[in-house]
């Protein structure tokens, strides 16, 4: 039995509440948002004498530190094999007891999926539970991160999955002189990542069993010399690579800079033995900046830009190679109107998208 409450669903949230057995719920999902501003409190009255106590599954999205100390008192979370939980403000009243609960709850020998976006005095570093069981780790918001500390502590962990806080610096801490390894992981992930390659690689050593590798960010990895040299020295198993990374420039380029950048990725390295396949495109309009994407496309949403702005190249025929789709992982298309006409519009053909369209 899966239950989530949302708003539109719900014309009678506390028949709903009441219709509920807490014994027989294996999945919970709680989100709490303006609209839904009382159902969190009408949940926890309702369930604070009984126990949820075959609960496999919680989410906790968009919730406070108060409600997030009462809902686990009705939880069994000894069951828990996935957890998910989005704190959007602090409350240093609940400082401590918040820091308990979650190391408690990340501590459970059956929990193997861990999603948390918390404030960064609440993520468990320099110090995780020791020898943690947890597969799957998804960490959102992130400024500091520590992937040697957690790589020890977690001796089962497979992948992991790090979004960065766009509106502040974020770093990537590597202990002192590490030469330590960590073979366990199999699957690296980064979405708004920006920093120096120099780093990236240096992390990229201590994890040489990835067969997937992920990077959504701002920073100079344009050489796909220097990435096949790498690659092929250091991550003998990597498989999958994704990439979409932007750089600002502050001086103008041509065509024949992009062409520079793209036959660096046209070798057979990349074209017949791996067969990863990239799109580099310069966009002329300010700021000026520079971007590389593997195909298909690894993000989620696009603006879409009027060509004549862009000078793009790319190592993949479309018209030779229509098993691949660049489009596959797109769910939202943003289009600005106020610099495009309707027919500038590729034909492609694109399934299951959310179009936006804006006018000025």
């Amino acid at each position: 039995m899966h239950k989530q409450f949302y708003r539109q669903f719900v014309p009678d949230f506390e028949l709903i509440c009441r219709l509920i057995d807490p014994r027989q719920g294996i999945s919970l999902v709680l989100c709490h948002e303006d609209e839904t501003l009382f159902q969190i409190d009408l949940f926890i009255s309702h369930f604070e004498n009984k126990h949820f106590s075959r609960i496999r599954s919680l989410s906790l999205l968009g919730i406070d530190e108060r409600h997030f100390k009462l809902i686990l008192k009705c939880i069994n979370i000894n069951s828990l094999n996935s957890f998910s939980l989005v704190i959007e403000k602090s409350d240093e009243r609940y400082k401590k007891s918040t820091a308990a609960l979650l190391s408690s709850i990340i501590s459970q020998k059956n929990l193997r999926r861990l999603e948390f976006e918390i404030p960064p005095r609440l993520i468990p570093s320099p110090t995780w539970p020791v020898q943690c069981m947890i597969q799957h780790l998804r960490i959102g918001g992130c400024t500091n991160f520590c992937p040697c500390t957690i790589l020890q502590c977690l001796p089962m962990l497979k992948t992991i999955s790090v979004s960065f806080r766009t509106s502040e610096d974020h770093y990537i801490v590597l202990a002192d002189a590490s030469t330590t390894t960590f073979t366990q992981l199999n699957s690296l992930s980064f979405e708004n990542l920006s920093t120096k390659i120099e780093l990236l690689e240096s992390l990229l050593l201590l994890i040489p069993s990835l067969n997937h590798f992920k990077l959504i960010g701002n920073g100079n990895f344009f050489d796909g010399n220097r990435w096949e040299q790498f690659i092929q020295m250091n991550l003998p198993f990597l498989n999958k690579f994704e990439f979409y990374v932007e750089q600002t420039r502050e001086v103008d380029y041509n065509r024949a800079d992009v062409e520079s950048i793209i036959t660096s990725f046209q070798t057979p390295f990349w074209l017949e033995y791996k067969k990863w396949f990239v799109t580099c495109e310069y966009k002329i309009n300010l700021p000026r900046s520079i971007l590389l994407y593997s195909i298909p496309l690894c993000i989620s949403s696009m603006i879409y830009q009027w060509e004549s702005t862009i000078i793009s190249l790319s190592t993949y025929d479309i018209k030779s190679d229509k098993n691949l789709s660049i489009m596959d992982n797109i769910k939202t298309i943003h289009i600005d109107f106020s610099k495009i006409i309707l027919n500038e519009i590729s034909n492609q053909v694109i399934m299951n998208v959310n179009i936006g369209i804006f006018f000025d």
